[in-house]
């Protein structure tokens, strides 16, 4: 019976969820920090407790892939 209860209340796994779990590099916070949105937000769109806008999605992914290009410039 437990196992049922266990199975309905896990959460499907978000977009951004798969971005961070999958890079352990990338701070959630930071990110957070650098787009002006508060952390707790951003936790709730990474955990999806939230559902960010199609604009706001983008603007994350934007930002993320905007650090690795930074990161890639550093010689």
């Amino acid at each position: 019976m437990n196992d049922c209860l266990a199975i309905q209340d896990k959460k499907e796994e978000t977009f951004l969820y798969r971005i961070f779990i999958s890079h352990p590099e990338l701070n959630a916070s930071a990110v957070a920090r650098r787009m002006g949105i508060s952390q707790s937000l951003m936790s709730q769109y990474i955990s999806g407790i939230k559902k960010p806008s199609q604009e706001r999605e983008a603007l994350i992914v934007n930002t993320i892939k905007d650090i690795g290009k930074e990161l890639t410039m550093i010689v």
